[in-house]
């Protein structure tokens, strides 16, 4: 049995001629089972995110947080990938074609799915890298010209960096596309033709980031328990306490994601033109579903207006009720648990 593909990017692997029909009808089960798995994720993770954004708007103190600004960012990214590149991606495992046989269709999916990629590897990786400061040099941020070169500078460089990067690899660099309807990302740019392009853009952009998500993260977690002893159970613990968790719960999600795939690359254990290997890429999909459901879990703020809320309604219903006897000019007071 003689089995070769095309090589994408992205995922599901594009079957030629030499295919038999064992092989092609293996792959279209596993497609659509993937299909299944991720429209459903998909369409129970828009109404989490659309929840998220509820909250974020009404809590001021959250959208002003600096310790919340690349949070916030992700899930924004997160967002956008799962309804702008997702979306597409669904169709295309559906329908094993583009959506749009246009070139400037296949232009927008290069660019958004190595944009989102990209900028959300090095946003966490920044994250985990700022939570570091944000809790044991918090000094670091007391002026306004401090934040500025430690927080803000820093996330306008990476959202600059992955913009002009993702523009350059798509429309910028001198070669011309040639575009297949029937592979991911139309067969991706042509780009990656350059072998040391391409070893720069899985080096710096996924291999570099996830080392530094790990070590941060790893290190983060060491030093907070190392140290909890000298911060007592107050505000201060319950703050570092949020902002611990919130970065591992999101590390912990690209690393899940990221690693696999990655160790398999370094070791070249599993060729990048195999199906192991498109569906160990298609796992970053999975993690832009479960995100959201995860950030609610980290959101304190929020867990204590789901209480309010719960404990309102409690009261509402329990409320005795106030009868007045016009006769007698009593009031007589019934309980919801002792109606006659």
């Amino acid at each position: 049995m003689n089995l070769s593909y095309e090589k994408n990017t992205t995922g599901v692997p594009t079957l030629t001629d030499e295919s038999d029909v064992d092989s092609i009808t293996d792959i279209l089960v596993a497609n659509n089972i993937q299909y299944t798995i991720l429209q459903s994720c998909q369409l129970l993770a828009i109404p989490c995110y659309l929840f998220l954004f509820y909250h974020f708007w009404k809590t001021p103190t959250i959208r002003k947080g600096i310790d919340m600004h690349v949070f916030i960012l992700i899930v924004i990214l997160n967002f956008i990938t799962l309804t702008g590149d997702l979306s597409v991606f669904l169709n295309y495992i559906r329908t094993n074609s583009v959506w749009l046989h246009t070139h400037s269709f296949c232009l927008y999916w290069m660019w958004i799915d190595n944009f989102c990629y990209t900028l959300g590897m090095w946003l966490t990786a920044w994250g985990s890298i700022e939570r570091h400061i944000l809790i044991f040099h918090r000094n670091l941020l007391n002026t306004f010209k401090q934040r500025l070169i430690v927080h803000y500078i820093p996330l306008t460089f990476c959202i600059a960096y992955c913009c002009v990067y993702s523009s350059y690899l798509v429309f910028g660099y001198p070669c011309e596309n040639v575009f297949d309807y029937t592979s991911v990302l139309c067969g991706s740019t042509c780009a990656y033709g350059d072998f040391y392009l391409a070893q720069y853009d899985t080096i710096a952009n996924s291999i570099v980031t996830t080392i530094l998500i790990v070590l941060c993260s790893i290190s983060l977690l060491f030093r907070v328990l190392w140290k909890r002893r000298h911060y007592r159970r107050g505000l201060q613990w319950a703050k570092i306490r949020k902002m611990t968790i919130q970065l591992l719960s999101i590390s912990s999600l690209y690393m899940i994601t990221t690693i696999p795939v990655n160790t398999e690359y370094l070791i070249g254990y599993v060729s990048e033109d195999s199906i192991a290997y498109s569906y160990l890429s298609n796992m970053m999909y999975l993690l832009y579903c479960v995100l959201p459901f995860v950030c609610l879990t980290t959101l304190p703020e929020l867990r204590q207006k789901l209480r309010i809320c719960r404990i309102h309604h409690h009261h509402r219903a329990v409320a005795p009720t106030f009868l007045f006897h016009r006769a007698s000019n009593t009031i007589h007071t019934i309980h919801p648990w002792n109606k006659q």
